[in-house]
């Protein structure tokens, strides 16, 4: 399938040969910040902040998982082989030490990096982030169309995908109906949030979609036990959640709070799920807190 290549798009091949993705926003020499995509979307998800980053002084890299986007895929991989692609970007960029956020999805992602990374991460931030598969609860209460795919990730793969299909279709022919389609059960903020730049929730959405078999993977790892300890993270983490949030359960930021040892928590009244779209100014001016030059 067809993928967007834009002119803040780059592709770096990492040392098993794989090719890896990603955008950058903001400050081309400022202090970075490597972002985590939300589940079934991609790097693109963040560039509604390029603007913020920018004016802040953040270099926002922003890299789509393998088997996302512009990354090729790595069949059977875990979530604790993430960090060593991003370290390997890191590399790649001459970039020693930066800050890891992750939005939805992207939570986990984020979090195993500051786990295994705690000589380069500076600071984690985790947006609207979930729980662990194994913990108690968290199958029965993520959100429902989630928690389908998650079901059919193993038995029936080619159902997520034929899934993952209508949804890009749907998206590309039309991001203004897909975007009140996705906004349906949201909160007043999140839907605001999708409809105030359809097309860009919409590029986002296919581009996340242009390898079905990827983002079943995706699935798969959220199925998963994370194969760390949220309690062995050493570097700062700070949370955030808004309390109209009808994706993640309110209960689920102050488990992980209570789980990880130096963390803060932030909850934003009146924002949904996309508080990330509203509040990326005051998010990345946490990120900046948190990063050297």
């Amino acid at each position: 399938m067809k993928r967007h290549f834009g002119p803040n798009d780059h592709i770096v091949r990492l040392s098993d040969g794989r090719g890896l993705g990603y955008a950058e926003y903001g400050d081309p020499g400022g202090k970075p910040v490597i972002y985590n995509h939300g589940g079934l979307s991609s790097r693109l998800d963040i560039q509604h902040a390029d603007k913020q980053a920018e004016a802040l002084g953040i270099r926002l890299i922003a890299p789509d998982r393998p088997g996302v986007g512009l990354s090729d895929n790595k069949p059977g991989r875990v979530l604790t082989d993430w960090p060593h692609d991003i370290s390997e970007l890191a590399d790649r960029l001459n970039i020693d030490r930066f800050a890891v956020l992750g939005w939805s999805l992207g939570g986990q992602f984020a979090s195993v990096t500051g786990w295994a990374l705690p000589d380069r991460v500076t600071i984690v931030g985790l947006v609207a982030s979930g729980i662990p598969a194994d913990w108690p609860g968290m199958r029965e209460t993520i959100y429902r169309t989630d928690r389908v795919f998650m079901t059919f990730a193993k038995p029936a793969p080619w159902l997520d995908r034929a899934g993952f299909a209508v949804i890009r279709t749907v998206a590309s022919l039309s991001p203004a109906l897909f975007s009140r389609l996705s906004g349906t059960g949201m909160s007043p903020a999140s839907k605001r949030a999708i409809l105030n730049d359809p097309q860009g929730f919409a590029n986002a959405t296919t581009e996340g979609l242009v390898n079905g078999s990827g983002v079943v993977d995706e699935y798969l790892i959220l199925n998963a036990a994370y194969g760390f300890d949220l309690a062995d993270i050493k570097v700062p983490v700070h949370l955030w959640w808004g309390d109209d949030d009808r994706l993640v359960p309110g209960d689920w930021v102050g488990r992980l709070a209570e789980r990880i040892p130096d963390s803060t928590v932030s909850i934003v009244p009146g924002l949904g799920h996309f508080l990330l779209a509203e509040k990326s100014a005051s998010v990345l001016e946490t990120m900046v807190a948190g990063t050297v030059a």
